[in-house]
């Protein structure tokens, strides 16, 4: 996915990032105040830019943010990561973005603690007490054709060479061929540097593009 840029480089390096990050926080604990949650995104789709989430929870941990939830809406099926590793007390991705499913396909992973126990589906059930997997699963009229279809989407996926990790690879190959083709077309740049691309890059746009 191509994304153009009417203005100059957004992003040089994760360094900025993580310093804009640790600034944000130091303003948000000013006057005695607490960091309770902090929200991050893990592939940002405009400006579309890998964003650092395992350094910046670490700065989370170091300035004392209660809890971190990564919002990974991009994340299954366009970048590797192990959100164990990671460290995130709650992370999300959808599978219709870039894993073949239908809208509403899509996970939510809750770090084990004793805290979890006191989360609950915002739609009260029958099931309500029983545990958020349970209390999430049945709600009602929802319509399960989406989750119905993963195991589906799983088998067409590993038709492809390398399965999902092929993929995610000949994406991110592809469009950073490709930024820099009309980047050196245009006399422009890349949004950010490669490494921070997933399957999205950010493309300057030329002053003029010359055409009589």
């Amino acid at each position: 996915m191509l994304q153009l840029l009417q203005h100059r480089r957004l992003l040089n390096s994760v360094s900025e990032i993580v310093s804009e990050f640790r600034k944000a926080l130091e303003r948000g604990k000013t006057n005695g105040r607490k960091v309770r949650l902090a929200m991050i995104d893990h592939v940002t789709s405009i400006p579309s830019v890998l964003i650092p989430v395992k350094e910046l929870i670490k700065v989370c941990r170091e300035e004392g943010v209660d809890k971190v939830f990564v919002d990974g809406a991009h994340g299954i099926g366009c970048v590797d990561f192990d959100v164990k590793e990671m460290g995130a007390d709650f992370y999300t991705s959808t599978l219709n973005k870039w894993f073949f499913c239908p809208p509403a396909a899509a996970i939510l992973y809750c770090r084990k603690s004793s805290e979890v126990n006191d989360l609950h589906h915002p739609v009260v059930s029958h099931e309500y007490g029983n545990g958020l997997p349970i209390e999430s699963a049945w709600i009602g009229t929802r319509d399960y054709s989406a989750q119905l279809v993963i195991p589906q989407a799983s088998e067409f996926v590993n038709r492809f060479e390398g399965g999902i990790e092929g993929i995610k690879k000949r994406n991110h190959k592809a469009v950073v061929e490709m930024g820099k083709m009309l980047a050196k077309a245009w006399g422009t740049h890349l949004g950010s540097p490669p490494e921070m691309c997933s399957s999205m890059i950010m493309v300057g746009l030329p002053a003029s593009l010359g055409i009589c």
